[in-house]
């Protein structure tokens, strides 16, 4: 094989191999990550992750038992209500290595869809006055909550 002709098969087969490589890494940005969504059993709140903006599953379970204590609701368990997606080839190893799919599963609820209270339920207990006691016990609840759930994976796994 002469120079001329490996010259002629390395031009005509490196711009698909290129475009192949950044539509590969494309996909696995977008999908390798889902967000996940939540909601209370009550129905009485919900909430998103949002992983490009860094607002976290951790972030979302400290909104959660802000909620709890804000609004009277220690009764209220966290649901994911996003379900897996085995299509989602670039999403397999999120889900058996990631916590947050470890939350139970519950479909989502109409009436308080992917974020709830909105901004404009003004008089929902969830909008109105934190204290800073409330917010410190909210992480010290979210620590509790990821603490158990850590240990359900751990005693799952064996």
């Amino acid at each position: 094989m002469d120079r001329h002709h490996l010259g002629y098969v390395i031009a005509n087969w490196w711009a698909p191999i290129a475009f192949g490589a950044f539509a590969l890494c494309v996909a696995w940005l977008y999908f390798h990550v889902p967000d996940v969504h939540y909601r209370s059993s009550d129905a009485n709140w919900a909430d998103y992750e949002i992983n490009f903006r860094e607002r976290s599953f951790e972030r979302v379970v400290y909104n959660f038992e802000a909620y709890k204590i804000i609004c009277k609701a220690p009764d209220a368990i966290l649901y994911r209500t996003t379900e897996k997606n085995w299509f989602n080839l670039f999403a397999w190893g999120n889900y058996f290595h990631d916590r947050k799919w470890h939350v139970p599963y519950a479909p989502p609820d109409r009436k308080i869809g992917d974020y709830w209270p909105h901004d404009d339920q003004l008089k929902h207990c969830y909008n109105g006055k934190w204290k800073l006691t409330m917010m410190e016990d909210a992480q010290v609840a979210m620590h509790r909550y990821l603490d158990a759930l850590d240990k359900r994976i751990a005693a799952e796994k064996r």
